[in-house]
């Protein structure tokens, strides 16, 4: 056969199962952190995903992105349970998602406050809808309930809380998401988007300081620990108690719950220090995970440590 006779033939090939092959890899991915550029917290949890995933999954997210430069951006999805937040992954990795009634309300309102395509205009009334089509009962369905949990540990990730949003959002964008109040403030330019009070928040997380001494962190504010109970209860305080501002702000937890709250705060928030220990990976979710961080001679409650609060 002459070649020349062929030049012009084209050959038409197609990947069957590209789809599902596709939406598997991505989930492998996920799972074993592979590739993962972005992480995602709430409620305590911290969640490793790809940046591009969630750009094509909500144009609100994608717009939260390019409005940092940051090599792994970390977002604060306040308000926002550990169990809605796999759920909306699942939706987003998959395409469907089988989700509980009693989270179906949570679910279809944190969507919409996202904008996550397929689900931002769906009726909430309407307890009928079908939000997923019809799963292949020959397809392994992928849960990303699975995926791995830890805090950020790079020294270039960035701090990108959904109360700490640049203000080149678009503005037509964020007026749109209609449980969101708007408030700017003059320190740095920002934008603050707050879904409910902050003080209703009461997930803790833990750091520690530049010696190695215990410290919480609630509700954008740093404590220090101040005294360990026989039970293991604990006491916290502010930690500008220390300086001129003499805060009374107290905290008494057991484990990681808060049992009590004394006094306000007399003074502005530590968010950037809190950035900063997020930034070089100095932030846990439990007191536990601190603890074995925490070098022997620093773990004791004494009055040297009291000092040690930067």
């Amino acid at each position: 056969m002459d070649i020349s006779e062929n030049t012009h033939v084209k050959y038409s090939l197609s990947w069957s199962d590209h789809l599902q092959a596709v939406s598997n890899g991505l989930c492998s991915l996920q799972q074993n952190e592979e590739l993962v550029d972005m992480t995602l917290a709430a409620d305590g949890h911290y969640v490793k995903v790809h940046r591009v995933i969630m750009a094509m999954a909500s144009p609100y997210i994608k717009d939260l992105i390019c409005s940092i430069k940051c090599n792994h951006p970390v977002i604060f999805l306040n308000n926002l349970s550990y169990n809605t937040l796999t759920y909306i992954l699942e939706y987003i990795y998959v395409g469907e998602v089988d989700i509980p009634s009693e989270f179906m309300d949570e679910f279809l309102i944190a969507a919409r406050s996202l904008h996550i395509k397929g689900l931002k205009d769906v009726d909430m009334k309407d307890k009928n809808i079908i939000i997923v089509p019809e799963k292949d009962t020959n397809v392994d369905q992928v849960r990303i309930s699975k995926c791995y949990t830890e805090a950020a540990t790079k020294k270039e990730r960035e701090v990108l809380d959904l109360e700490l949003i640049k203000e080149n959002i678009k503005e037509s964008m964020t007026e749109s998401i209609e449980s969101l109040e708007v408030e700017t403030i003059e320190e740095d330019g920002e934008i603050i988007l707050d879904t409910e009070d902050p003080d209703f928040d009461i997930s803790t997380h833990y750091t520690l300081s530049n010696r190695g001494s215990l410290q919480m962190i609630l509700n954008k504010f740093m404590y220090y620990l101040k005294h360990t109970n026989k039970d293991n209860s604990r006491q916290w305080r502010c930690v500008d108690y220390l300086n001129k501002n003499k805060c009374p702000a107290l905290i008494f937890t057991e484990g990681d719950l808060v049992i009590q709250r004394i006094s306000a705060h007399n003074h502005r928030t530590h968010e950037n220090k809190i950035k900063k220990r997020f930034c070089n990976g100095k932030v846990f979710t439990t007191i536990h995970e601190a603890e074995e961080n925490t070098p022997p001679k620093s773990t004791k409650d004494c009055s040297e440590n009291y000092m040690d609060h930067e």
